[in-house]
């Protein structure tokens, strides 16, 4: 009898006992392979199944997850795959299943009440899709007892949201915007102490007030209510709100004051509040926030100045007061503020002079402070750090000269000062930048020559009612992007050069109030040309 060797003895033994756990692993995955490749059946082979098949793992498969230790099904991600057809039941036949996500599908039916049997789950996102009729009244009773994510956006949900969803006790987050509800929600949502998101918003409800007790949230980090049809003051209880970065209630009939106990919240950083009617100003407090985006406008009642607190958030990109009714002078040391980016004050009755600093600090993109009163001059350092689109400050008392600065800011898009009292000559600069598209200088006191070469996308230059003089130069010809082409009531001479008519794009070309000599073969004289339209 021959003897084994004990090293292969024992590599036998091993691989006799280590055999026993590869099966049932591969017995497991065979189950899962058998209900996924039914439930490919039942949506018509759509992508990405078009590759799950008998003799692959599924775990190998697009659009699924497995756990490692096992390869078991943990997930399913089948989110813009042009799904249609009803969601199958057998997909909680998937014990391991902690994750279904089916957005943006073409799935039709009413809210799948079966997902209580998925007893795993614990992320479900069904949204962007096309469920419709009433949430059912018991969901806490339809959904696994684990549940965490629910998002059932962009649907066609109506009626109610049901008070049992404050029972969920589990949940971190709850999307149900973009929807039909146009009935209630609860109060009893303010009983979710795990909530970290909550988002209601562009549902038709029927008017309501904010629930104080949504000041319980003390987890919460986003809450999202645009558009719901609010009415009625913000609660005071929001102050208690310790956790909240995000806060939109946009669009809606709020009034009153904004509750000062808003800017004691440490994270707060997008604030947006604007298209409503509140009143008010902003109070000295809020220079305690960690702001990163303050929009507040658009609610036509807000009044007052702005606080000098204000430039001690220093992190604060988007400063949005427009169409509203604050008044006074701005705080000079908003222009230290290291991380302003844009600048949105217009439709509002600032006066006295802007801060000279501004730009010098920050990478500033965009200056929007039109329709005020305010007086002096523009801020020399606007693009000081080369990333500045435009300059809005129409209908202002602005006087001095355009920075010779603006003339080397490559990224300038456009220019608007019409309708204030500056003077002296346009950088040469400006004419030409790249970037440039359109111009609008009109009614201040502007001198100089128009220039020979003119960017080529620039499409519109209005310098009506100022004291522009000499003549049109030949070059106008090659002014091409140009659209509109007004300079009227100004000073310049000479002929019109036949090659005004080159750019195949002008349709508004306006002349009149100069002193132009108009050459035909029949007659010669000097006249005002009227305005000529095309």
């Amino acid at each position: 009898m021959t003897k084994i060797h004990p090293k292969i003895l024992h590599f036998l033994f091993t691989l006799l006992f280590s055999s026993v756990p590869i099966f049932v692993i591969s017995q497991g995955l065979t189950n899962d392979q058998a209900i996924l490749l039914n439930i490919k059946k039942q949506w018509n082979n759509q992508p990405p199944m078009y590759s799950w098949n008998s003799t692959t793992s599924p775990c190998l498969w697009p659009g699924v997850r497995c756990r490692d230790r096992d390869d078991t099904v943990t997930g399913l991600f089948l989110g813009s795959q042009n799904i249609a057809g009803e969601i199958p039941s057998s997909i909680c036949e998937l014990k391991s299943l902690t994750t279904f996500d089916v957005n943006n599908n073409s799935i039709v039916g009413t809210f799948p009440t079966f997902f209580r049997k998925c007893t795993e789950l614990q992320t479900l996102n069904i949204s962007q899709n096309y469920f419709v009729g009433f949430l059912p009244n018991d969901i806490n009773n339809k959904l696994p007892p684990n549940i965490q994510h629910l998002d059932i956006s962009g649907n066609n949900f109506t009626g109610d949201i049901p008070n049992s969803l404050g029972q969920i006790k589990g949940l971190k987050t709850l999307h149900l915007d973009q929807n039909l509800f146009n009935g209630t929600y609860p109060y009893e949502l303010g009983n979710l102490e795990n909530l970290e998101e909550l988002v209601l918003a562009d549902n038709p409800y029927s008017p309501m007030n904010l629930p104080e007790e949504f000041g319980k949230l003390k987890n919460l980090k986003l809450l999202w209510m645009s558009r719901c049809n609010l009415k009625g003051e913000i609660p005071k209880t929001f102050g208690n709100l310790s956790s909240l970065e995000h806060l939109d209630l946009v669009g809606n009939n709020l009034v009153g004051e904004i509750p000062s106990e808003l800017f004691l919240l440490k994270n707060l950083t997008y604030f947006y509040l604007y298209k409503n009617n509140l009143s008010g100003g902003l109070p000295t407090s809020i220079d305690s926030l960690n702001m990163v985006h303050l929009d507040v406008s658009m609610n036509y009642l807000m009044t007052g100045p702005i606080p000098e607190e204000i430039s001690k958030l220093s992190k604060l990109e988007v400063l949005a007061l427009f169409d509203n009714k604050f008044s006074g002078t701005l705080p000079t040391s908003i222009g230290l503020m290291p991380s302003l980016k844009r600048l949105k004050l217009f439709n509002n009755e600032f006066y006295g002079p802007l801060p000279q600093e501004l730009g010098l600090h920050s990478r500033l993109e965009g200056f929007e402070v039109a329709n005020n009163g305010f007086t002096g001059k523009l801020p020399e350092h606007l693009c000081a750090n080369g990333a500045l689109l435009g300059v809005v400050a129409f209908n202002n008392q602005l006087n001095g000269t355009i920075p010779i600065s603006l003339g080397k800011c490559k990224s300038l898009l456009i220019v608007k000062l019409y309708n204030n009292g500056m003077s002296g000559e346009v950088p040469e600069g400006l004419w030409t930048l790249e970037s440039m598209s359109a111009m609008q200088l009109s009614n201040n006191q502007f001198s100089g020559q128009l220039p020979k070469k003119l960017a080529r996308n620039m499409a519109r230059v209005e310098i009506e009612n100022n004291r522009f003089s000499g003549k049109i130069p030949e070059t106008v010809g090659d002014w091409g992007g140009l659209v509109v082409f007004r300079a009227s009531n100004n000073m310049i001479s000479g002929t019109i050069p036949l090659e005004l008519t080159s750019p195949s794009q002008l349709n508004s070309l306006e002349l009149s109030g100069n002193q132009l000599t108009v050459t035909s073969t029949h007659f010669r004289r000097t006249t005002d040309v009227p305005a000529l339209e095309s």
